[in-house]
């Protein structure tokens, strides 16, 4: 049983808040959301994120790199998005933090 659900977006980009309400209208009260830097900052700017899970490998690749988290139009500290309750984990050699958004 897999259903597929179409929802209109703007320039291919996932519309978050309404993916959260129908999902919440089959009942569904959790979402993993995976993906890349502009696909993060969608979900951030929809205000649907309310927990961070983030894995950093020991790694370091250069280059054309995509950033982790695309634009949110906070370009100082005291506007960033701030997580809290961080908790630090390995797993296998790589680093896992996990908290929760204020």
């Amino acid at each position: 049983g897999v259903e597929v659900l179409l929802l209109p977006g703007r320039r291919g980009r996932v519309p978050f808040a309404s993916l959260v309400r129908l999902l919440g209208a089959r009942g569904l009260t959790s979402l993993l959301v995976e993906g890349g830097g502009t696909v993060a900052a969608e979900a951030l700017r929809a205000r649907v994120v309310d927990r961070l899970v983030l894995f950093v490998a020991p790694a370091i690749l250069g280059g054309d790199a995509v950033a982790a988290v695309g634009p949110l139009g906070r370009v100082r500290v005291r506007d960033a998005v701030r997580v809290g309750g961080l908790a630090v984990a390995h797993v296998g050699q790589d680093l896992v933090l996990e908290g929760r958004f204020r």
